[in-house]
């Protein structure tokens, strides 16, 4: 962020120590002790100091005496220089921190402030508001001197907002009838519709496992890879809360303490899964060094995914030493993971009766006589025929004894114990104990102990809690990111010093009040933030706003976005007519012959199968660690799948065989694939030239008809993979 004043201050000469050395190399810190300095003034440089004083060679050179900016730069472990992507005001407080004390200026950073009901705005042009939201986004504009660009037409309007809601293609008679219904209403009818839709719930549901890291087995370091079978429990509790319009502060609570809330039900013992479906970090268990690290290692995993996911904070950086930049002292990193510890993670708990399961224990008692038994005979080597015998006797019981009862991935309280410190972030070299409660920074100078039970469901509460400044507003801020490709704050899982700030301070409180104050509702904030006149902008490039503000900063347009692999994947399927849209579709391992929404196929931790590997291509985030935010790349190996997979050659004759049997006259054959791919009808030069194609002689390879030909380039295309 730019500086506060043109002066600098006493941060002219800023020499800041790395105090302890022993940080994770995965932090960008140096295990060696370093002092980084910087200097200002013409022609300053910006070095690296080593511990005897030598200067390395400049990282940076200022071009002007006033500096804008400060960056951070650490030496890792090769010696190169790694770039903290860190920009600080000079009249703010240090760089890096020397203390874990809060202080008064860490209360006033705008993420712990209590979340505010801001005065909606003036703005000149009053007529192109739909929402008090667009007020804050015109204030902005006006300032700065831009003019929103015109409302997106009718037929990407409604493929936009399908998309966004369902994460599939309208369909061609539902766009043909809104882009004729011109009454007043309609746009809010098409809202209603697709919000009451069931295909929402898988759509906005991978969004939220991409966070919970979700996958349906477990890579233990160096060792035995391990099927969690049900897992996918977790994953259709999270469609169904979504479908259902569950209060995010109920689904928050649940997903930390279900199993102790009264009334939850299964649910609650299913919601766990946020923690039991992480990764586990192996051992050997050949010493007792090797099994205290990796039991240390499963722990943070469930303490960043909790911080990261649900408040934007990297607590998990104040593990072996206080967070460098935030005001999270390492003490408070063990006592919000103090109830995690308490917890074992991972128990098969029955999602039926007592009395259920001691039938069924009951039923299988046998079976386990005549297993033992016809062990003892094998190790006996007792005759043939008695044992072929005893084999034939134990496969008929097995036939039928009953299935095994319904039972789910759930936690169980162990301890009520407070967590002992660390020290460096060695599980071997404990330190005093400290109290289970929030984090400093937001319980207060008199945080609340936690003293019931493990302490998890009073971890709960206060993270769920209205009072809390980060919950309400890192949701909200993660569904405005749904709708607009970026959020508010670009750092989603980040809301600390190192993150970004909000690119509109106001509009992020406004959202995140209206949240908490429309009951927590996710679809009343999804249908607030799509019925502005914000959301409904073309995406075209003006040249004097994209001169200027050529990030879209200031939301002068809608942001064209590449559909996520999931969205493409399951449209690809859907316009060729082979796409099974049931919700009970079980875990299938390979997305490249199954027909189900790609939500619903195995998802595996082990990166060697070809359904991974399609993922990957295609930017699909690593399921071992929480992820807010999905990289998109541009790289050959997407357009040579799109091109030669059979996957693709198998749609594209699907597609070609589902146009080919609408009509029998060639316009409409093609006005029908235009229809059901991009939600338009094909401009002249299009239809003239795919006339022209159809009508040449040379055939190529037989294999692959003209049509079918056709049908591949329309949906390896950029408008089919692209929403504008």
């Amino acid at each position: 962020m730019k500086c506060g004043s043109d002066q600098l201050g006493s941060h002219d000469t800023l020499p800041r120590p790395c105090q302890r050395p022993h940080c994770l190399e995965r932090q960008c810190f140096s295990r060696e002790p370093f002092l980084l300095r910087t200097q200002y003034g013409r022609g300053a440089e910006m070095g690296l100091k080593s511990k005897e004083g030598e200067t390395g060679r400049p990282m940076m050179k200022p071009s002007k005496s006033n500096w804008k900016f400060v960056v951070v730069a650490l030496s890792v472990l090769t010696g190169s220089i790694s770039i903290v992507h860190l920009v600080v005001a000079a009249d703010e407080e240090q760089v890096v921190r020397t203390s874990g004390e809060i202080t008064a200026a860490d209360r006033q950073y705008w993420a712990y402030q209590p979340v505010q009901s801001p005065k909606i705005p003036a703005v000149r042009d009053e007529a192109w508001c739909d929402s008090p939201l667009d007020r804050f986004v015109l204030a902005r504009l006006e300032a700065n001197h831009f003019v929103p660009v015109e409302p997106a037409e009718r037929r990407v309007l409604i493929r936009r907002a399908t998309f966004n809601l369902t994460g599939l293609p309208p369909d061609p008679a539902d766009v043909d009838h809104f882009v004729s219904d011109l009454s007043p209403d309609a746009y809010d009818r098409l809202l209603d519709r697709l919000l009451a839709s069931p295909h929402g719930g898988p759509h906005i549901a991978r969004r939220w496992l991409d966070v919970a890291r979700y996958a349906e087995d477990i890579r233990p370091n160096n060792f035995k890879h391990q099927e969690l079978p049900l897992a996918y429990l977790y994953r259709d509790w999270v469609i169904e809360s979504f479908n259902a319009d569950l209060p995010y502060d109920r689904f928050v609570t649940m997903q930390i303490a279900g199993d102790l809330l009264e009334q939850a039900g299964n649910d609650g013992l299913i919601a766990l899964g946020f923690f039991t479906v992480g990764p586990v970090y192996g051992s050997d268990g050949g010493n007792k060094d090797s099994v205290l690290k990796a039991a240390a290692e499963t722990l943070d995993d469930k303490v960043d995914v909790l911080s990261r996911g649900l408040l934007g904070l990297t607590v998990s950086c104040s593990r072996c030493h206080d967070h460098k930049f935030d005001p999270i002292p390492t003490e408070d990193y063990y006592s919000l993971a103090g109830p995690l510890k308490n917890t074992t993670f991972g128990v098969e708990v029955p999602l039926v009766s007592e009395s259920e399961v001691k039938n069924y224990k009951q039923a299988h008692e046998p079976i386990e006589s005549l297993r033992k038994r016809l062990k003892e005979a094998r190790d006996q080597v007792a005759d043939r025929q008695t044992i072929e015998q005893m084999e034939s006797d134990l496969a008929e019981m097995q036939a039928n004894a009953p299935a095994i009862y319904p039972r789910a991935y759930s936690a169980v309280d162990q301890a009520t114990e407070d967590m002992a410190v660390a020290l460096r972030g060695n599980p071997q070299n404990a330190g005093p104990r400290v109290p289970r409660r929030m984090l400093s920074i937001l319980g207060g100078d008199k945080s609340v102990a936690f003293t019931q039970g493990s302490g998890r469901l009073e971890l709960a509460r206060a993270v769920a809690s209205a009072d809390n400044p980060l919950t309400s507003r890192v949701m909200a801020n993660r569904v405005w990111q749904q709708h607009f490709g970026r959020g508010i704050v670009t750092t989603p899982d980040n809301f600390g010093r190192l993150g970004a700030r909000p690119t509109h301070p106001e509009l992020i409180d406004w959202l995140a009040r209206t949240f908490i104050e429309g009951d927590w509702s996710i679809k009343r904030l999804r249908r607030e933030i799509m019925s502005s006149a914000t959301y409904c902008l073309s995406s075209r490039v003006d040249e004097h706003n994209g001169q200027l503000d050529g990030d879209n900063k200031f939301l002068w347009r809608m942001n064209r976005r590449r559909l996520e692999v999931e969205s493409w994947r399951d449209s690809v399927l859907s316009v060729a007519g082979t796409l099974d849209t049931s919700l009970e579709n079980p875990a299938d391992g390979d997305l490249l012959t199954n027909r189900g929404r790609t939500i619903f196929s195995h998802l595996s931790r082990n990166s060697k199968t070809a359904s991974d590997k399609f993922l990957r291509t295609f930017d699909f985030p690593d399921a071992n660690i929480s992820n807010s935010r999905r990289v998109v790349t541009t790289v050959p190996q997407q357009q040579l799948f799109v091109m030669n997979d059979k996957f693709m050659v198998d749609q594209a004759k699907a597609f070609a065989q589902r146009v080919s049997e609408s009509s029998d006259n060639v316009d409409q054959r093609i006005d029908r694939a235009f229809m059901l791919a991009y939600g338009r009808r094909p401009l002249d030069v299009e239809l003239t030239f795919i006339r022209q194609f159809l009508s040449t002689d040379s055939q190529g390879d037989t294999s692959f008809s003209k049509w079918e030909q056709v049908a591949q380039v329309i949906l390896g295309s950029n408008e089919f993979m692209y929403l504008e």
